[in-house]
């Protein structure tokens, strides 16, 4: 059984090598034509995007939503009630607020927000204040006006202080549009945490290879992990997390609990495609050799078929998880196997009021 699901690993990681080197080359892509390329280098937006993805080392493949003037409030400020004006950029993953509104590049004081520290957005609107502009919408039953809230910790982590920031727009069609899309990341972030504390990697069967077979490296800010360009070992980070690049562009970025090198530990060939940095001054990051886990695999039969198993369910979550930051919509594979989860679901709870609605349908035409 050990080498059944060895074989199904290999098979997933030979179709992950393709469609990861397909979600590289689209994410370079610019447009469809020359003259629509050309109207995209010089577009505001692409602008924001390329400067964001420079200053922060973010991936390549982050993908411009809007951008909008705004004031912003928040409790980080000394004088209360104090406004600052600013620039939201919403991109896929991540927010920018950059103080300098006007033209079409952003300073190095700009701050970045990343997607797993929101927490959620509610209406700013006070029925015991009188309000200065006409409500305009309603949202689960409170009036809401030209501003809204949101909550988000100051660091990935969520133990750091939670801080709460007050964003206020000239139109109420933007307000609405870049409330709607910050609930949703907040949905996602909300996701991303369950999904973080369901790592497959850190199973208590998956210790004990880790214990026997993991070579740990320590890492200082910007130092390259240059055993991953020359083993085919799997690599889990420990502490801290690492930047993975490809022709000094950012591929992916990997944090605590986050594993890579899959796929070479997979096929048992080493990679000298991406190189690996450390984005922070204690990180750690476990080795497991191919030679060394599998002897140990061999040794124990069915400690080796559970690693297997869990590789690939691995290999699955970030296969798809690669094709829906390549190919967003609702025609993606993570998108339907979500929708058909769902309905799975429904079908379960309610399924013998539609068999007893069926039944009245046929009742009625029968009459």
């Amino acid at each position: 059984l050990s080498d059944v699901w060895q074989g199904v690993a290999l098979q997933m990681a030979h179709q992950f090598d393709r469609t990861r080197t397909e979600c590289v080359r689209v994410s370079n892509l610019k447009a469809i034509s020359e003259t629509e390329s050309l109207m995209v280098m010089y577009d505001e937006g692409e602008q924001l995007r390329q400067d964001s993805v420079k200053l922060f080392r973010l991936p390549a493949s982050e993908k411009m939503i809007l951008s909008s003037k705004c004031f912003l409030t928040t409790s980080d400020f000394k004088i209360e009630y104090r406004r600052k004006r600013a620039r939201l950029i919403l991109l896929n993953d991540h927010l920018v607020l950059d103080f300098a509104i006007f033209g079409p590049s952003i300073t190095k004081n700009s701050i970045l927000i990343r997607l797993e520290q929101l927490i959620e957005v509610y209406d700013s609107y006070d029925p015991s204040q009188p309000a200065r502009h006409e409500p305009i919408a309603r949202h689960e039953g409170t009036l809401g006006a030209l501003s809204f809230c949101f909550k988000l910790h100051r660091q990935e982590d969520r133990a750091t202080e939670v801080i709460e920031l007050k964003l206020s727009f000239t139109t109420a069609e933007t307000c609405l549009e870049l409330r709607e899309h910050l609930h949703e990341m907040c949905v996602r972030a909300d996701e991303l945490r369950i999904k973080q504390c369901e790592r497959p990697l850190l199973d208590p069967c998956i210790a004990r290879v880790i214990d026997t077979c993991g070579f740990l490296h320590k890492l200082k800010l910007g130092q390259e992990l240059t055993v991953a360009r020359i083993h085919d070992s799997l690599f889990l980070v420990k502490r801290g997390g690492v930047t993975l690049t490809l022709d000094k562009l950012v591929y992916k970025v990997m944090r605590q609990g986050n594993s890579f090198g899959e796929t070479n530990f997979v096929k048992g060939e080493a990679c000298a495609q991406f190189t690996v940095h450390a984005d922070t001054n204690d990180t750690q990051i476990i080795e497991l050799g191919r030679s060394v886990v599998r002897k140990c695999c061999q040794d124990s039969p069915q400690l080796g078929t559970y690693f297997w198993f869990i590789l690939c369910k691995v290999l699955d979550a970030t296969y798809l998880e690669a094709m829906e930051s390549t190919f967003p919509g609702t025609w993606s594979i993570l998108t339907h196997r979500g929708k058909r989860l769902a309905l799975q679901s429904l079908d379960l709870e309610h399924g013998d009021a539609e068999q007893d609605n069926e039944l009245e349908v046929e009742e009625r035409e029968i009459s």
